[in-house]
């Protein structure tokens, strides 16, 4: 299968080719591994070695080498313009599909032939961790009509859903965004959703009922949250919900939501992308 990379931004997008015939070749790869760690230590008077304290994965560094094939000078500027800012690199390696955001770019040209170029290309990523392409959306708590067609007694009108695996397929523990949308409001006034990963023992718990079309997003990557209706609402969470606790991590996690208020109909989304050490290069 084929080994194609795609880089894109306010300017364009320009495709890439490992090994390939295509107006911009990769030649040579580094950066797309395990990432670098930093490592804190302390040394003790009259004691060998030392005590490492903590450890920090460090920006991710890639650097792409090449050359590009042009058939005009607007090609070749086109080229140019692209790799001049920051934005996004998919890779498609053998139907792997990840992306990763790219906040320095930057590209050192080399010697020219004609309509022949060769150039280095760096990024810098501050997210350190390669992307699904696609994020996942996993329905954890909604309520699904089982009429279709013709009605015969004794039958299920509709069936709750309140539980749900998502899985992480990556290595490394990714923070989910929770969307609750309100789809009837209610009448009664002590409600409240509650999103629990039982996998983890971590919860999400707001204390408040809905107003009418309302949608609540838990960005927890972003420790926020918003409502469309009333704007920053991070006040109606419960004293013991803590964002930066609540994850999924590597493998299955099982949620739950639950729903105190009888009179709205609501459902609950949680959407994530799984975080990979490598490029899959």
């Amino acid at each position: 299968m084929s080994k194609k990379m795609y880089f894109e931004n306010g300017y364009g997008r320009v495709e890439m080719f490992l090994g390939g015939a295509g107006p911009v070749r990769v030649t040579a790869l580094s950066g797309f591994g395990n990432p670098a760690r930093i490592y804190n230590a302390v040394n003790f008077a009259g004691k060998d070695g030392q005590k490492t304290l903590s450890s920090v994965v460090e920006t991710r560094t890639m650097v792409i080498s090449g050359d590009i094939r042009y058939k005009s000078r607007d090609e070749l500027e086109n080229v140019l313009r692209v790799f001049d800012g920051a934005g996004t690199l998919y890779l498609d390696f053998d139907g792997k599909k990840r992306k990763i955001e790219c906040n320095q770019v930057h590209m050192e040209d080399g010697e020219r032939n004609g309509s022949y170029m060769k150039f280095v290309l760096t990024m810098k990523a501050d997210g350190v961790y390669f992307n699904d392409v696609f994020p996942t959306e996993i329905s954890v708590f909604e309520r699904q009509e089982m009429l279709d067609g013709e009605i015969v007694f004794p039958c299920i009108f509709t069936k709750k859903t309140t539980e749900a695996n998502a899985e992480n397929f990556g290595e490394v523990a990714v923070e989910p965004v929770i969307m609750i949308y309100n789809l009837q409001p209610g009448e009664e006034q002590d409600g409240g959703v509650v999103v629990e990963n039982l996998t983890t023992g971590q919860k999400l718990e707001l204390n408040c009922t809905m107003e009418e079309n309302e949608v609540i997003i838990i960005d927890i990557p972003a420790r926020k949250v918003t409502s469309s209706t009333r704007g920053n609402i991070i006040h109606f969470i419960s004293d013991d919900t803590y964002l930066n606790k609540f994850y999924l991590r590597p493998g299955k996690n099982f949620l739950r939501a639950s729903h105190g208020n009888r009179g709205e109909e609501i459902s609950v989304v949680c959407c994530y992308s799984s975080n990979y050490r490598e490029g899959s290069c």
